[in-house]
C-alpha cells in the first residue's frame, strides 16, 4: 500500500512538471513577424489551443528586454530579428537555435512603401538628400535615430556603404524602441531615422498636429532586408519535437487564414495588432477623439502584406548579417550555419 502511495504521489508530481515543461512563453517584438503568433494565440484566433499548446505569450518593453529575458530562461521562444538571433545563438552554451523564418519582404506590390525607410521631418532638419544628410552628420550637425544591434542598422550601414558614404562615430543615437525612435523623429529631437513598416507608413499618411512634413531620403533600395525569424531553446526542438511541430502548425495556419481575409476584416483585426504590437499602452476607449482618429485613418492606408508561410532562414542573408555583426562587434564568436539553424518541423 506504501509502494502504491508513493506511486501515486510520483506520477502526480510527474504530471505536474510535464505540464509546467509543456507552456511556451513566447515574445513578440513589434514587426510584422510577429503578427501570425499573435493571431494564433488566446489574443487572436486560439489556433495555438486547437493544436493542444499552452503559449504565454510574454509583453516586454525592448529588445534588450526581450534579450536578458531568454538569457535568463525567462522565455522558451522568441520572435526577433535577425541581429538579435545571430548574438544569442553564438554565445557560449547558448540553449538556442534558428528555427525558422517568419516573415521576410518579398513580393510587394509597386504602390506598397517598401519595408524600411529613413525618412526626416524638413521642418526641423531642412535636409533634403541623403548626401546632405552624410556632409552634416561630417559636420556634427545632426544624428540620426535607428536601433542599435538590430536589423535596422546593419542596413544603414550597408546603405552608407552602397553610396560610399561615411558618419563619424556618435552619429546613431537611436533608442531600443521603435515607438520611441518614430516619436523622436516627429519631434525633431533627432534630424533623420531609419524605421520599419507601419511606423513610417504611419507618420508618412497622417496629419499631426504640428504638420512635420517628412520626407523620404532613401528606401534602401537593393540592399538586403533580413527576415524576421523564430528563436527556440535548442533543447525545446531535440526533446519536445511535437510540441514545436504543432507551434508551426498553427502559424501556417494563422498565415494561410489572415491571407484569406477581405481588407474590411483585417481592418477589424488593426486595433488589434496595433494596439498590441505597435502602440503598445494604446486602447481605442483611451484615447482622445482627435488621436482614435489619425490612427483610424493611418489604418485605411495601412500596407497590409501577404504573409509567407515559415521557412527556414536561407545562408545568404545569415552570412551578410553575421560578417557585419562581427565587424560591429556584436558578435565574438566564430558562428556554422548548420550548427544554429535547423527547418521548421511540422
Amino acid at each position: 500500500m506504501r509502494t502504491s502511495v508513493w506511486t501515486a504521489v510520483f506520477l502526480a508530481l510527474l504530471m505536474s512538471v510535464t505540464a509546467v515543461a509543456s507552456t511556451l512563453r513566447v515574445s513578440v517584438p513589434p514587426l510584422f513577424g510577429s503578427v501570425p503568433v499573435i493571431l494564433a494565440s488566446e489574443d487572436g484566433w486560439g489556433l495555438f489551443a486547437e493544436e493542444g499548446l499552452d503559449v504565454t505569450l510574454v509583453p516586454l518593453p525592448s529588445q534588450s528586454a526581450r534579450l536578458q529575458a531568454f538569457r535568463a530562461r525567462q522565455l522558451d521562444v522568441m520572435i526577433a530579428d535577425l541581429t538579435l538571433a545571430l548574438m544569442l545563438v553564438s554565445e557560449r552554451g547558448a540553449d538556442a537555435v534558428i528555427a525558422g523564418a517568419t516573415y521576410s519582404a518579398h513580393g510587394l506590390a509597386e504602390d506598397a512603401y517598401p519595408p524600411v525607410v529613413l525618412i526626416t521631418p524638413q521642418r526641423f532638419s531642412r535636409i533634403f538628400s541623403l548626401e546632405q544628410l552624410a556632409r552634416e552628420a561630417s559636420a556634427r550637425r545632426v544624428n540620426i535615430g535607428v536601433a542599435r544591434q538590430s536589423d535596422l542598422e546593419f542596413m544603414l550601414d550597408q546603405l552608407l556603404h552602397a553610396e560610399g558614404l561615411a558618419l563619424p562615430e556618435g552619429t546613431y543615437v537611436g533608442r531600443d524602441d521603435l515607438l520611441e525612435n518614430a516619436d523622436y523623429l516627429a519631434w525633431g529631437r533627432v534630424h533623420a531615422a531609419a524605421l520599419p513598416q507601419p511606423y513610417a507608413e504611419y507618420l508618412l499618411s497622417i496629419d499631426l498636429p504640428h504638420d512635420p512634413q517628412f520626407l523620404v531620403l532613401s528606401e534602401f533600395n537593393g540592399i538586403t532586408v533580413p527576415p524576421t525569424v523564430v528563436v527556440m531553446r535548442r533543447s525545446i526542438v531535440e526533446e519536445r519535437p511535437a510540441e514545436v511541430a504543432a507551434f508551426f502548425r498553427s502559424l501556417d495556419r494563422a498565415v494561410e487564414r489572415v491571407n484569406s481575409l477581405p481588407r474590411e476584416e483585417l481592418l477589424e483585426l488593426g486595433w488589434q495588432l496595433v494596439t498590441q504590437l505597435f502602440l503598445p499602452g494604446q486602447e481605442p476607449h483611451t484615447m482622445s477623439p482627435e488621436d482614435r482618429e489619425r490612427v483610424e485613418e493611418a489604418l485605411e492606408t495601412l500596407f497590409i502584406p501577404d504573409f509567407p508561410m515559415p521557412d527556414s532562414l536561407g545562408e545568404g542573408p545569415f552570412h551578410e548579417v553575421l560578417s557585419w555583426a562581427r565587424r560591429r562587434g556584436y558578435v565574438r564568436s566564430p558562428v556554422e550555419f548548420d550548427e544554429v539553424v535547423v527547418s521548421p518541423v511540422r
